[in-house]
């Protein structure tokens, strides 16, 4: 079962400080979700996945992404 909780004054990807709330769930086998989602609109994103992958998404409060990182462990 995941967490919520609120976030104080911290920078937005689009450079402004604000508040905001984080959920974070993760499971007991390697899997973790935190998401941010910030009063101005912008959001993050990061994903940890059972086989060590990771994915990354950085959202403006415009819609315009970023930040889009993904790796795997079974990339070459």
């Amino acid at each position: 079962m995941g967490t919520s909780t609120r976030i104080d004054r911290e920078q937005a990807p689009c450079g402004r400080t604000v508040d905001g709330r984080r959920h974070l769930d993760e499971d007991q086998h390697g899997y973790s979700f935190d998401h941010v989602t910030y009063d101005c609109g912008c959001e993050r994103f990061r994903r940890q996945y059972h086989d060590g992958g990771v994915q990354v998404r950085v959202v403006d409060h415009h819609g315009k992404v970023r930040v889009h990182e993904q790796s795997s462990t079974h990339e070459a």
